[in-house]
This record gives structure tokens, sequence and C-alpha cells, in this order.
């Protein structure tokens, strides 16, 4: 859904994600279920019907080995933000 790279040269991406039928987490069906957030005005409460949109990281020289997901922060926890996108 969304590309763009942090001030370090890192790529980052956003995507949609739909858990797969059959697909397995630790042995179990895999499930995406709304967050607590996600009621109200959000747009997860009014589209949302079991996919996530989560954010991924990874470095400019060896992007197979250090992409990850993105930490869920709290609103207002992070003190200076660079950039938004």
């Amino acid at each position: 859904m969304s590309l763009a790279c942090d001030k370090n040269d890192n790529l980052l991406v956003v995507f949609k994600y739909t858990p797969k039928p059959g697909y397995l987490r630790n042995g179990k069906a895999e499930v995406y279920t709304n967050p607590p957030d996600a009621a109200a005005l959000s747009f997860s409460g009014w589209g949302n019907s079991g996919f996530a949109h989560p954010g991924l990281c990874g470095g400019p020289f060896e992007p197979d080995e250090t992409i990850h997901l993105l930490d869920k922060v709290k609103m207002g926890s992070i003190a200076s933000v660079y950039k938004a996108l």
C-alpha cells in the first residue's frame, strides 16, 4: 500500500495482510482480530473484515536479513517525529 524511506535509508513498507485459510501460526489456524481501537470513527471499525495493515522496516544494505515488523507504540509516546507519511 505504501513505500517510503526514513532518514537512514531504511525501506518502510505498509501492506494489507489477510490471513489465508489453512495457514497455521504456532500450530493453530491464523486469525486476525480487530485491535481495541477499531471502533467508533476509526477506519478499521467501518471497513475491517479480518485484515491488518502492518508496517515493515528493512535496512538498505541487507534487506532480507534486516526486515522486521515495526513495533506498535502508544500515541504521544514518541518525543520527536522526523517525518510523518
